[in-house]
């Protein structure tokens, strides 16, 4: 399994003639193979980076009994996110979870529709609401942790903090939102030009795959249910098990902040 890690610097380099034989001094953690064919390419990243004393995260795969980077992220640069897509469903409801992770960064391309009765000024002034309240609730909660025993990010040594994001897209959306004059009841696709950010907070939970927890006729059989979470009450808070699966993706444990 490949693993995130976060906020590390790099203090030594080795290699040699042989091909695909370099080698990285992280501090604080050892020697780590460059992973071939990449081998040249990483190379030159972990140089720049030890010249510049850079924090990076990088991406570590054990084979073998040795572990291997397979991609060095500097702070700053672009990296490339891995897209996410699938199908998720309860009792009569059905919907697609869509998002682009980075490690702990996540982000999700949306697409607004506004109906004809709906300013571009209301959008404008809705999008600024949801842009801070979205982020607001689930940003700096929690964070993933490559050591298996801490219980908080105090006790991890480089805790990677969960961040998320929205950006307001017109092509390759993750969502395709229709947004109407309110009120009235949203839906992951169907929102409201004076919904807050906290009612748009309880829909991205849908983007990523998190299920109602309010009490409803069509699914008697829901659980959990009455939670108080944010995915049962808008002004709820987000809670660990909403977010685990975003650190299990880069194999780390959820920790609170």
């Amino acid at each position: 399994m490949n693993v995130y890690v976060c906020s590390r610097t790099i203090g030594g380099l080795w290699a040699n003639n042989q091909s695909d034989n370099a080698w990285v001094w992280i501090n604080g953690m050892g020697w780590r193979k460059l992973d071939s064919p990449n081998t040249t390419n990483l190379l030159v990243v972990a140089a720049r980076a030890k010249a510049g004393t850079t924090v990076i995260d990088f991406v570590e795969e054990e084979r073998g009994g040795r572990r291997y980077i397979k991609q060095i992220i500097p702070r700053g640069w672009v990296a490339s996110d891995v897209e996410v897509s699938r199908s998720v469903s309860e009792c009569i409801y059905g919907w697609t979870a869509a998002y682009s992770q980075r490690g702990p960064n996540i982000l999700t391309r949306i697409q607004l529709n506004k109906d004809s009765n709906v300013t571009q000024a209301e959008l404008d002034a809705a999008k600024a609401r949801w842009s801070a309240g979205i982020p607001a609730k689930w940003s700096y909660r929690f964070a993933c942790c490559d050591d298996p025993g801490a219980t908080t990010s105090g006790n991890c040594p480089h805790p990677c903090t969960l961040i998320f994001g929205v950006e307001w897209v017109t092509n390759n959306p993750h969502h395709v939102v229709t947004v109407h004059r309110g009120p009235g009841r949203a839906d992951m696709l169907n929102w409201y030009h004076d919904d807050s950010g906290n009612d748009m907070a309880h829909e991205f939970g849908h983007m990523l795959g998190n299920k109602d927890e309010y009490a409803d006729a069509n699914c008697p059989a829901r659980n959990p249910v009455n939670t108080g979470t944010v995915m049962d009450t808008v002004s709820g808070p987000v809670v660990k098990r909403l977010v685990d699966f975003l650190c299990t993706a880069i194999g780390q444990s959820t920790v609170p902040i």
